[in-house]
């Protein structure tokens, strides 16, 4: 991964759209998160879920390009065949990005356990701002009655 300079860092902070950033952000908070994660979190008014994963999945390319995030190796054909779904964190630079500080930040490679459970409560918080959502709609549709039930939508990783 390559070494982002200070004046690059500047840069790059001016020149990001706030997408970007928010992005960033995002993973920051909680260390891992899959592509769908982030589209769920991002990219939420695309006329459609192909149109939202085509953008996201170019938007995670160009800040793994610039240096800012990595992915996780995936391991190829897992249990059921397929791939694991690409899980990104930040990388060095993209902590630096963040923090404004040029203190040593060093990635480890995640255990397993680690890796599920940074996943798992991202997933949690996509389905309490889901929930919230659902709930303010439901308030005004059936006149304060809700029953609001929570369905887990990401796959997680096979594997680091």
């Amino acid at each position: 991964m390559q070494r982002l300079s200070q004046s690059r860092l500047a840069r790059l902070r001016e020149e990001l759209p706030q997408r970007e950033h928010q992005i960033l952000q995002r993973i920051g908070q909680h260390g891992y998160l899959t592509t769908d994660q982030v589209q769920r979190f991002v990219f939420t008014d695309h006329a459609s879920d192909d149109t939202a994963g085509r953008i996201t999945r170019r938007v995670l390319g160009r800040l793994e390009q610039a240096g800012l995030i990595g992915s996780l190796r995936r391991r190829q054909g897992g249990l059921l065949g397929g791939s694991a779904p690409t899980t990104w964190h930040l990388s060095p630079g993209g902590a630096r990005f963040l923090s404004s500080q040029t203190a040593g930040y060093r990635r480890r490679t995640p255990s397993l356990r680690h890796l599920l459970h940074s996943v798992a409560v991202a997933e949690a918080h996509l389905q309490a701002h889901r929930l919230r959502r659902q709930h303010s709609g439901d308030q005004h549709r059936h006149h304060g009655r809700t029953t609001l039930l929570a369905q887990p939508t990401t796959a997680l990783p096979a594997s680091v």
